[in-house]
């Protein structure tokens, strides 16, 4: 089925369900997107984008979306981690079709509250593991941090945003972060809609990205390290190659509550 056929499929009208944000996010500027996993027990392992690359899975199980203490999305069963070998391999192939000089990342994430303070980096995403080059959204190796990083050319003051959350466990939380290589002040990591670039030396540094096709992964490293917490959960994976505007980005997050 092409990708046009499952927009068309999913814009069926429908009782309400999780497949109302599959629907809206394949309306976000569908001309430049490029992979769209929801990493749902409805849609598994399957891009809904145009790329048509499927995820490779280990030890990932479906449940319930985390009722938290900020509520609970509408996304029914996602991806749940084990804390140690489960993770995403996402196809180098993919590396290929996306722009690492212009572009936007979003994931949905939920860190267990009785482990968000301990000081253990915990991989989100990571897109390139060139050590030099590559784009990571991390829960960071300090207590209650997150962060999202473009790192370029091994250039440690290539953009990123980071933000200390003391509550920040057992929160569902969408990341979205928006890069430019050459206009910092456009470099942009989003978390629950507001903008948060912070941190050392950010916005100094403008070039491009260029990654070794070595691998892409999601909960963990590509080599199976810095897994995601056991009872993490992630959901709904994007990828575009333009940066989105601030409204798009405050409408992805506010339609996950919808």
């Amino acid at each position: 089925m092409s990708f046009a056929q499952r927009r068309m499929q999913l814009k069926i009208p429908t009782r309400r369900d999780a497949k109302d944000y599959w629907r809206f996010v394949l309306e976000i500027a569908p001309a430049n997107l490029v992979a769209y996993w929801p990493l749902t027990a409805d849609s598994g392992n399957a891009d809904l984008g145009p790329s048509g690359y499927t995820l490779t899975p280990t030890a990932i199980t479906y449940t319930a979306a985390t009722a938290t203490s900020g509520g609970v999305p509408n996304f029914g069963m996602v991806s749940t981690y084990d804390g140690a070998s489960s993770r995403y391999v996402i196809p180098e192939a993919l590396e290929n079709t996306m722009n690492f000089n212009l572009g936007t990342l979003m994931v949905w994430w939920m860190h267990p509250a009785a482990l968000w303070g301990d000081a253990t980096a915990r991989r989100i995403i990571v897109i390139g593991e060139d050590t030099n080059n590559r784009l990571i959204v991390n829960k960071g190796n300090a207590a209650n941090r997150f962060q999202a990083y473009r790192l370029a050319n091994a250039n440690i003051n290539s953009p990123f945003g980071q933000i200390d959350m003391p509550s920040g466990g057992g929160v569902w939380h969408c990341c979205i972060y928006s890069w430019n290589s050459v206009s910092t002040t456009n470099t942009r990591v989003y978390n629950d809609g507001a903008s948060i670039i912070s941190g050392n030396n950010a916005n100094t540094y403008t070039g491009g990205i260029t990654p070794a096709v070595i691998g892409a992964s999601i909960g963990a490293s590509f080599s199976g390290s810095n897994p995601m917490a056991a009872g993490s959960q992630i959901a709904h994976v994007v990828i575009w190659n333009r940066q989105l505007s601030a409204a798009e980005i405050a409408a992805l997050y506010a339609k996950g509550w919808a």
